[in-house]
């Protein structure tokens, strides 16, 4: 959350966002939310109810952020959509490289063993 904030905020002078206007991490906290409640679904482990739940949790970020991001920094909706892109294109690189890191230390030995 906090990574992604600094890069909304640094994102923020290409947008035409006033430089008082520092809302970054407010902005990816309220775009996480929903993603955070969807923890407490996880907690039924049945795959396609976790999937579910998963699939609307990201819907409803990805709304968040296409809807909140104008409001929050106080810019135009042609500029916010824009803006909301870069941002999510952030967040899904941030992803394949959690995701590279998972491969890697998996890799050298530290990682789940599967015991049959």
């Amino acid at each position: 959350i906090f990574i992604i904030g600094k890069f909304i905020d640094f994102f923020a002078a290409t947008y035409g966002v006033d430089e008082q206007e520092h809302n970054g991490i407010i902005l990816a906290a309220y775009t996480a939310t929903p993603l955070f409640l969807m923890g407490i679904i996880a907690v039924y482990p049945v795959l396609w109810v976790n999937m579910l739940a998963g699939v609307v949790a990201v819907g409803w970020s990805v709304y968040l952020l296409y809807e909140g991001l104008p409001i929050l920094m106080k810019i135009p909706e042609d500029r916010g959509f824009m803006f909301a892109t870069s941002i999510l294109t952030v967040g899904l690189c941030m992803l394949v490289g959690l995701f590279a890191i998972s491969v890697i230390v998996w890799s050298i030995g530290i990682g789940p063993e599967f015991v049959s």
